[in-house]
């Protein structure tokens, strides 16, 4: 997550993020990061900015997700403000 959350900061159109986390009664730690973007068009260039630089690396984020059986669901919301 830190790696990944230094990586996006240098992309266009990066606005901020926030990372939290919490445990659960079971002792189970869920992380979420909110990252804020400029525009939808600054997400998904940022989406396909990250797959890059994974492809790059080698990383396999499926492969590691499984090695620490750990499981990734992403969203996308809008400011009500907005």
């Amino acid at each position: 997550m830190f790696i990944n959350r230094k990586m996006i900061k240098k992309l266009p159109g990066f606005i901020r993020d926030e990372p939290l986390v919490v445990a659960d009664e079971k002792g189970q730690i869920h992380c979420i990061t909110i990252a804020v973007r400029e525009s939808e068009a600054a997400l998904k260039l940022a989406k396909v900015n990250v797959q890059a630089e994974y492809r790059r690396q080698g990383f396999n984020l499926a492969a590691m997700l499984e090695q620490l059986d750990s499981r990734m669901e992403r969203g996308q919301f809008r400011n009500l403000e907005d």
